[in-house]
């Protein structure tokens, strides 16, 4: 289950610049400072949308009449379940330099997709009516079996979409072959 991730800015990489003059642009203020350190459900982050342009959502999907939010879908199960059918149509895509699980011993392990600065996991996006009448946009984190170095820590990790499939993954493409464990090389470390 993936309940915290990393964004870590960097003037290097120019998918992180991209990114950030496009939030930048859009919400009118710099967000260099947002896009560094962890993200947890609740908080605010980067998302790109099927236009490739990039938002800025809470990630959860609220559970009514609570303050919790569902945070992470289980893959194999998303056509099925009440709560994400809906919203299949509603695909998005969380960048990310690093995810974290933790295993049985509540040991906190990072995660690093080798070679990728910037991964990107599968999610999903619902609008939502906020208290103050305002329309909402939330997202989900979409999870797969583990693979690799993530089996040996926790039995789930996020689907990372390859980029040769963010077009697919984006305007619809089908669920099943799209959400697989990533199988490329990973570096894991204590945190």
């Amino acid at each position: 289950m993936c309940a915290t991730f990393e964004l870590s800015f960097s003037e290097d990489i120019e998918e992180l610049r991209e990114l950030a003059n496009q939030l930048t642009g859009r919400y009118g203020t710099p967000v260099r400072d947002r896009l560094k350190g962890d993200y947890f459900p609740k908080m605010q982050a980067p998302v790109v949308g099927p236009n490739g342009k990039a938002s800025l959502l809470q990630w959860g999907f609220p559970f009514e009449g609570s303050g919790r939010v569902l945070f992470n879908a289980r893959g194999e199960s998303l056509q099925e379940r009440p709560a994400f059918r809906p919203f299949l149509g509603n695909r998005c895509l969380v960048p990310a330099t690093a995810f974290y699980e933790w295993d049985s011993k509540k040991q906190k392990y990072r995660f690093i997709c080798e070679g990728l600065p910037v991964f990107y996991m599968a999610a999903l996006w619902q609008p939502v009516m906020g208290k103050d009448g305002e329309r909402d946009f939330r997202f989900v984190i979409i999870t797969t079996a583990p693979y690799g170095a993530v089996e040996a820590v926790h039995n789930r990790m996020p689907a990372i979409i390859p980029r040769g499939d963010f077009h697919s993954w984006l305007s619809g493409g089908e669920i099943t072959e799209l959400l697989k464990p990533y199988e490329g090389p990973m570096i894991l470390r204590k945190a």
